[in-house]
């Protein structure tokens, strides 16, 4: 049983905020035994009766920065050790609803269509203080936090997001946000060493970089769907309709807290709004002024998936493909592509000539 007596805002021997955990940090604290007991370690940070590594004797010359237990993160989602294989998992903090919907595709693992996050376990918190179940995933990154280096690259990745949504539709579960902070990459060999959770670009979080593999060199890399907060599952006879506006990207048309619209032609659009963005100049809504939009143009040399990131992003959602429609036009688009054109060097808009120009002849990272 969890020990109550422990205060994870009053560790011993220590002053100073910086000694303190964040608030939204506690919870984590409290379940350190919890997730001990079922095989996951968290950080030093979060075991009981942490002291900051910075204020123990004999380490005065040290400083908080260079400190990895000084590297915070509160919320629902927080990296862990699983201790069979010391292999690195991330926990997520979800409802009943998303625990059913993310466990009920992890089971249909066997089909090569699945492109969603798998669940490697499912923990019940709720005797611990808290209200939630725990996901455990493996430890993925954002697809593009990497640059994209060839067309080859971005064609594998768009060709499993639109497999991976054709798969969830299939299975009459609309996924309601998926959005750019939503598709991940599988890092196992593009940064076989891993990265800090904290800081996705540093290997400890706090001074060495990432070393990380072209994706056209390890090829192929998996991606998958994460974040079944929003999703809904149907019934095969159920009326598909729903109503909100919970999601990352609200420029989608028929949006509405009132007006009942098809999730499954959002998803259409968010994915499709995903393309537009790697491709050429388009508006994202910008979340501090609601009358304002972004141009944003992520990389050049990747037109010819403009018919495709048009048709999924039209304005009525009826006109939109379905998602087997889009993943069919996706196909006829990239099918005949030589590996010639695949392997072609594609770019971030800002990128200089002369960083790339270092980049193709020295090696130079763009992190």
């Amino acid at each position: 049983m969890l020990d109550t007596t422990y205060d994870p805002y009053e560790p011993e021997h220590c002053e100073g905020i910086y000694c303190h955990l964040y608030k939204g940090e506690d919870i984590w604290a409290k379940l350190y035994p919890l997730l001990l007991s079922r095989g996951y370690r968290l950080r030093p940070r979060y075991a009981p009766g942490w002291i900051p590594s910075w204020t123990l004797p004999g380490n005065e010359h040290l400083r908080r920065s260079h400190c990895e237990d000084a590297l915070g993160k509160a919320g629902k989602l927080l990296d862990a050790t699983r201790l069979s294989d010391d292999t690195k998992v991330v926990l997520k903090m979800v409802d009943s609803d998303e625990a059913d919907i993310a466990q009920y595709l992890s089971s249909l693992s066997d089909d090569a269509t699945n492109h969603t996050v798998p669940v490697l376990d499912i923990i019940n918190a709720t005797s611990e203080g808290s209200p939630k179940m725990l996901l455990v995933m493996p430890m993925l990154l954002q697809f593009e936090n990497l640059p994209f280096r060839r067309l080859g690259e971005v064609t594998e990745a768009f060709q499993q997001f639109l497999e991976g949504l054709v798969f969830m539709h299939d299975h009459n579960v609309a996924h309601r946000d998926a959005c750019w902070n939503n598709l991940m990459m599988d890092i196992s060999k593009v940064i076989p060493d891993g990265y800090h959770f904290c800081f996705w670009d540093k290997q400890d979080g706090i001074e060495h970089k990432i070393k990380w593999n072209e994706r056209w060199t390890v090829k192929p890399v998996k991606y998958f769907f994460i974040d079944f907060e929003f999703s809904r599952r149907y019934s095969a006879e159920e009326d598909r309709k729903i109503i909100g506006l919970k999601c990352q990207d609200k420029t989608v048309p028929e949006l509405s807290s009132s007006v009942p619209y098809d999730p499954f032609k959002v998803d259409i659009y968010h994915l499709g709004n995903v393309i537009n963005k790697m491709i050429k100049v388009c508006c994202i809504l910008c979340c501090k002024c609601l009358l304002k939009y972004i141009l944003h143009q992520e990389y050049d040399g990747l037109e010819l998936l403009r018919p495709l990131a048009d048709t999924m992003t039209r304005k009525d959602p009826v006109e939109r493909p379905t998602a087997s429609e889009a993943y069919e036009q996706f196909k006829k688009l990239t099918c005949n592509l030589k590996k010639s054109r695949l392997q072609r060097r594609i770019w971030r808009m800002d990128l200089s000539r002369f960083d790339r120009l270092l980049v193709r002849y020295c090696g130079m990272s763009e992190i």
